[in-house]
């Protein structure tokens, strides 16, 4: 790759040395404005500098965004290292002597160690260029650029953490850093929804999830919402209700109908502003009390979730309402998901609330919203709760072998809609073809529904 450099002013980094593999590695830190000044978007993967340029076309501006965004909102920032490919000028490394000084006993340490501290000197004429961390870079350089003009702000003295290794622009080069590319970038893995419910303090509604199994009444007890890492129960659990998985997908759908989109915002990145921008505590209490509403609801509406709630042996109550040969479609984690679906259909069909809006107080969004919920829970409450009935027989569940079928469910849900008269006519046509496909013969809705 030909560089139009310019040479930058001589850095002094603190650094560690070490060796993995075949690669020898600096550990170091950087501010922020470093990283701004230093290390370049553009890769030198190929000769050939258009195939270069097209990793730096594949970085996502939005995601940018999302990280500027979250540098600038989030005090208790936070970022794992940034991997870094550093070819020509003249680093050196500079080697701490930490020998032991006058008679002072120390253990004995092994030469590589004593060897690793030191200072990675950088002249200001080499090319540095991320290996992992492109987003983050552009995240950090997007938000310098937005803060440029305030001398009061601390994010550019934040240190990065940076992982430093040499790169041979050389075909061979190229390939053995490509190939170290895509093993940290391909074969991340995704972080398990379980783990998001444990852990996230960003996630909105994995905050829910955990509210209701920890504060809750009811809802809190001991294994009433089973914690494993699948939404599946199955007729042994007779300790559960439901799932803590079941309850992120019920709560996602619900927030995703309740909350209005931002200006220019797509479905998608809402859901995004959901998972990752913690809101402040005011609306939080907003997510937090809509969560309460639903599951209250639900008992309430539903007498057999009540007394589940309320019995001293749960057990005895699940058992009655989750069995093999039927029960209750509310005591199926599907069922019960499914249902939130409904609820979020009635709210989509009253229209969104400007939840986190910057005119808006969160104590009068707070009552507005509890009162969809509860009006979306009320107006379903009549729907059939066996699953040995229409619409779940020969749908979701088949009556012959007494399994359930969870793929079959939205068409289960879009026939309850359409009996609550919450579907479009062109829909209804669509649906109509849909149970013909199921059933394999043409069946009216209304007679469907009656069987």
């Amino acid at each position: 790759m030909k560089s139009n450099k310019s040479t930058k002013p001589l850095l002094m980094l603190p650094a560690l040395k070490g060796k993995i593999g075949k690669w020898f590695y600096y550990s170091t830190l950087m501010k922020f404005s470093e990283v701004k000044t230093y290390i370049s978007l553009t890769t030198d993967f190929y000769e050939n500098k258009n195939l270069s340029d097209m990793i730096q076309r594949a970085i996502d501006t939005k995601r940018s965004e999302k990280i500027a965004d979250y540098i600038q909102q989030v005090q208790e920032r936070f970022f794992p290292s940034m991997v870094i490919a550093v070819y020509e000028g003249a680093p050196k490394f500079h080697e701490f002597d930490v020998s032991p000084k006058g008679n002072g006993a120390m253990p004995s340490v092994d030469i590589s160690k004593s060897q690793a501290f030191g200072y990675l000197e950088l002249s200001g004429d080499e090319i540095l260029f991320p290996l992992d961390g492109q987003h983050r870079l552009s995240g950090i350089k997007k938000v310098l650029q937005r803060i440029k003009d305030d001398p009061k702000s601390e994010i550019p003295d934040d240190e990065l953490s940076v992982i430093m290794i040499g790169h041979e622009p050389t075909n061979a080069g190229r390939q053995r850093s490509r190939r170290l590319f895509t093993t940290l970038n391909k074969r991340a893995v995704t972080v398990k929804i379980s783990e998001i419910i444990a852990l996230d303090e960003d996630d909105v509604i994995a905050i829910a999830c955990r509210h209701v199994v920890e504060d809750l009444k009811g809802w809190s007890q001991d294994k009433f919402v089973s914690l494993k890492s699948n939404a599946a129960l199955t007729v042994a659990d007779a300790q559960s209700f439901t799932s803590i998985i079941t309850l992120y997908e019920c709560f996602r759908v619900i927030f995703m109908a309740l909350v209005e989109n931002q200006p220019n915002e797509s479905n998608a990145e809402k859901k995004d502003r959901l998972r990752f921008n913690r809101p402040m505590d005011a609306w939080l209490d907003v997510y937090l009390a809509t969560a309460d509403a639903f599951l209250s609801q639900i008992a309430k509406r539903f007498p057999e979730v009540g007394q589940a709630l309320e019995a001293g042996d749960v057990t005895t109550i699940i058992n009655q309402h989750r069995k093999g040969d039927g029960g209750h479609v509310l005591f199926r984690p599907r069922g019960l998901s499914m249902f939130a679906e409904l609820v979020a259909a009635s709210i989509s069909w009253d229209g969104a609330i400007t939840i986190e809006g910057k005119q808006a107080d969160p104590k009068k969004i707070k009552r507005l919203a509890i009162k969809r919920v509860r009006e979306g829970v009320d107006y379903f409450s009549d729907i059939e709760t066996d699953i040995t009935k229409r619409p779940y027989r020969d749908l979701f569940f088949e009556p012959v072998s007494q399994q359930l079928r969870p793929g079959k469910m939205p068409l289960v849900r879009d026939l309850l809609l359409y009996n609550g008269e919450l579907v479009s006519e062109r829909k209804i046509k669509a649906m109509e073809k849909r149970l013909e496909s199921q059933m394999g013969e043409h069946i009216a809705l209304k007679d469907f529904l009656a069987g």
